[in-house]
């Protein structure tokens, strides 16, 4: 799909465009008729060009949310989902349905919808319940089932094929953090699309040490920047907009220039933990984490 390479999205999982093509040619979301989809793309060629269409609109949704690229999917299936909303409303979401399909996109990243252990009967459920919330056309008509409420941890540890450490890069990328020298770097979006979580960095190396590799040690920053920012993030004297973009407060600022790494680690895990609580607000969930 060149349409999606000027957004940052040309490296989409091989599994992710197959389910989209087939969503748009008739299928379900756990259907693979292999067949039948080889007999709809022969009879509607032209259909693949609204698919395009829509998978292009889906993407820009992501990106807005701060998803900017395939690298930063906490699932595959919330670009799925979010293809199949845009492309049953006819690209022609309003900005209720948008706003509630915000909030499904971050509960499911941060909730852990779409988990390993997923079941076929579960990603169906899941879509219903995502069809009747945004009033989809042909949503189905069936009682609302009764949600666990979720219990969210925080981030932890750094795992670039976890879902959670994506979330968190993704709430990180939507403070702008800026380099060294107050400027936001303009390939960092690209760049965090399609890195992901590679990109976040460590601010106080050298250690082994379980607390030295969790989120609280991280930094959204290009290598080539790391060293400097580093260096500016310790003085005394580090501007408050450059220290805010990358969510370390004044209590975590004064320990971290008095060395006092332990009290610094543990002051910016609940900084982080509060950001993240203020991205769900944004989304318009009633979810929290706990710590």
């Amino acid at each position: 799909m060149p349409a999606l390479e000027p957004l940052g999205w040309r490296e989409v999982e091989r599994d992710d465009l197959l389910r989209i093509i087939r969503v748009g040619y008739g299928q379900s979301l756990t259907e693979q008729d292999a067949d039948k989809l080889s007999f709809g793309i022969r009879a509607e060629p032209r259909r693949f060009d609204k698919i395009t269409e829509t998978f292009s609109a889906a993407v820009r949704f992501l990106s807005e949310m701060g998803i900017s690229g395939p690298a930063l999917l906490p699932y595959g299936h919330i670009l799925t989902f979010t293809f199949r909303a845009f492309y049953e409303a006819q690209d022609a979401l309003d900005s209720s349905q948008r706003a509630d399909l915000r909030r499904w996109v971050a509960e499911s990243s941060i909730g852990g919808r779409f988990s390993a252990g997923v079941t076929t009967a579960m990603i169906n459920a899941s879509w219903n319940e995502l069809a009747r919330a945004l009033n989809l056309p042909n949503a189905p008509d069936t009682e609302r089932s009764k949600a666990d409420t979720l219990k969210l941890k925080p981030c932890g540890r750094i795992n670039a094929s976890w879902a959670r450490p994506k979330v968190s890069a993704i709430v990180l990328g939507c403070q702008k953090p800026l380099d060294a020298e107050g400027r936001t770097p303009p390939n960092l979006p690209g760049r965090l699309g399609a890195q992901g979580v590679y990109l976040l960095q460590r601010l106080l190396p050298g250690s082994a040490s379980v607390a030295f590799s969790q989120l609280e040690n991280r930094i959204l920053c290009e290598p080539e920047a790391l060293e400097a920012l580093r260096a500016r993030l310790k003085q005394a004297d580090c501007p408050l907009d450059i220290l805010s973009s990358h969510v370390i407060s004044p209590q975590a600022h004064s320990r971290l220039v008095a060395g006092e790494q332990g009290a610094f680690l543990a002051q910016r895990a609940l900084d982080l933990v509060a950001r993240e609580n203020a991205w769900l607000k944004e989304m318009r969930s009633d979810l929290q984490i706990s710590t």
